[in-house]
């Protein structure tokens, strides 16, 4: 219920509802804080970018692939720059999400 919330927020594009997200990058429940990351970059900016980068080197592989596609879509250098390590991660879903993310940033 609480990921189709937020999904929810998202659709709906509340910005007010970024604090929340944020607050949700380190909930216990993996889906959760997956669903939570991703809405980071839905409805984050490059403000957001700080909050994001330690979660590419958390310990769940579900996690660092949500901050990856989440900083994609906020976009920039930096972000980019942020996924590149990504391709060098010891799980291969990590690994593909990181190729397939900056190969898209190219595309752009």
């Amino acid at each position: 219920m609480r990921i189709g919330a937020i999904a929810d927020l998202v659709r709906l594009g509340a910005p007010e509802s970024l604090p929340l997200f944020v607050a949700l990058r380190h909930d216990p429940v993996p889906m959760l804080r997956e669903a939570a990351i991703e809405a980071i970059g839905k409805c984050g900016s490059e403000a957001e970018v700080p909050v994001l980068l330690p979660l590419l080197s958390a310990g769940s592989p579900g996690t660092r692939r949500a901050a990856a596609e989440a900083l994609s879509w906020i976009g920039g250098t930096p972000a980019a720059e942020s996924i590149a390590p990504l391709l060098a991660d010891r799980d291969a879903g990590v690994r593909q999400e990181a190729l397939h993310l900056l190969r898209a940033e190219l595309q752009d």
